[in-house]
C-alpha cells in the first residue's frame, strides 16, 4: 500500500490562484494524499472555492485572525496524518508527476529525510519561464550548495515525518521560516534534491516576500547572527553573509535610506559593491 502524503496549503486571499493550485494536486499520478488547507483569515472567496470541491481528501481549517506564516504551517502540520509532509503555496502549482517521483525517490533512498526538486519560475508580469537551478545538485556537500545559491522552493519540499519528528517551523519568522527549516534540517539530517523541475513557482506583485521585503531582509540578518555557532564550521557560511548584506543594501537603495546604505556598503565584498554601483547607475540613468 502506498504511503499517505499530507499536503500543506496555507492561504491568505488566494482566490486568484487557488483553483489552479488545487487542480494540480487532483491531477497527481500519485493518489494517496490529503490536503490540509489552512485559511489564514482570508477576506476573499478562498473558503467558498475550496469547499466547493467534493473530495474527502480535502480538509479545511481556518484562523479568525491573520497569523504568522510559520505558526500557520505548524498548525497545519499538527492536523496531518501522513508519513510524508509536502508543501504547496497557493500561488504555485505542481507537475502531475511531482509526488510520484518524490515518493519513488524516498523508496530507494530510505536515509533521506527531506527532498526538494528543481522548478520553473513563472513571472506573471512578463509571462516567461526559466529553470531555477542552472547546474545539477552535488552528490556531496549539500549544505555548501545551499549556501552558495539557495535553490529550494517550499512548494517542492517533502519530508519524512517519521525521521524528522521534532522539527517545526521557527515561529519567530514570517518570511524565512521555510529557509530556516530547510537549513536546520540539512544540518541534522540527510537531504537531497531532484534535478528535474516538478513545480512552477509564480512571481507577481502580491508575493508575500515582495510585499514584506524589509521584514524578509531583517529576518535573514537575525537568522545569520543567531546561527553562527551552528554553521561556523562551513566555509560557505561566512560568504553567505555578503548575500544577505547585498539584499539589505538593495533595500536601502530603493527606499532611499542612504545613511544606512553607506554603512552596509562598507561591509560588502568587492563583487557586491560593484553590483550596487551598477544598480545605482542604472537607476540614475532611468531618472534622466
Amino acid at each position: 500500500m502506498s504511503e499517505l502524503v499530507s499536503i500543506i496549503i496555507n492561504c491568505h486571499n488566494g482566490e486568484k490562484f487557488l483553483r489552479r493550485c488545487l487542480q494540480s494536486v487532483i491531477n497527481q499520478n500519485y493518489k494517496n494524499w490529503e490536503i490540509i488547507f489552512w485559511n489564514n483569515n482570508s477576506s476573499d472567496n478562498s473558503k467558498k472555492i475550496f469547499q466547493s470541491y467534493n473530495d474527502e481528501r480535502f480538509n479545511y481549517y481556518e484562523s479568525t485572525n491573520l497569523i504568522n506564516l510559520s505558526i500557520a504551517r505548524n498548525f497545519a502540520i499538527s492536523k496531518s496524518k501522513g508519513k510524508f509532509i509536502s508543501f504547496l503555496d497557493v500561488d504555485d502549482y505542481w507537475n502531475e508527476n511531482k509526488l510520484y517521483k518524490q515518493i519513488s525517490f524516498f523508496k530507494t533512498n530510505d536515509r533521506i529525510a527531506l527532498l526538494f526538486s528543481n522548478f520553473f519560475f513563472e513571472n506573471l508580469n512578463k509571462k516567461n519561464r526559466k529553470i531555477s537551478i542552472k547546474k545539477k545538485k552535488p552528490d556531496k556537500n549539500m549544505l555548501s550548495f545551499l549556501f552558495s545559491k539557495y535553490p529550494v522552493s517550499i512548494s517542492t519540499v517533502i519530508y519524512n515525518k517519521e525521521i524528522i519528528k521534532d522539527f517545526l517551523f521557527n515561529e519567530k519568522y514570517h518570511c524565512i521560516g521555510d529557509f530556516d527549516f530547510v537549513m536546520k534540517t540539512s544540518l541534522n539530517y540527510n537531504i537531497s534534491g531532484i534535478d528535474e523541475p516538478l513545480a512552477v513557482i509564480s512571481i507577481h506583485e502580491e508575493n508575500e516576500t515582495k510585499k514584506k521585503y524589509n521584514l524578509f531582509v531583517l529576518e535573514l540578518l537575525h537568522w545569520y547572527r543567531n546561527s553562527n555557532r551552528k554553521f561556523l564550521d562551513f566555509k560557505d557560511f561566512k560568504n553567505y553573509k555578503f548575500n544577505i548584506l547585498y539584499e539589505l543594501a538593495k533595500y536601502c537603495l530603493f527606499k532611499k535610506k542612504y545613511k544606512r546604505l553607506k554603512v552596509v556598503f562598507t561591509k560588502l565584498s568587492t563583487k557586491f559593491k560593484i553590483k550596487i554601483i551598477i544598480i545605482s547607475l542604472t537607476k540614475i540613468l532611468k531618472l534622466n
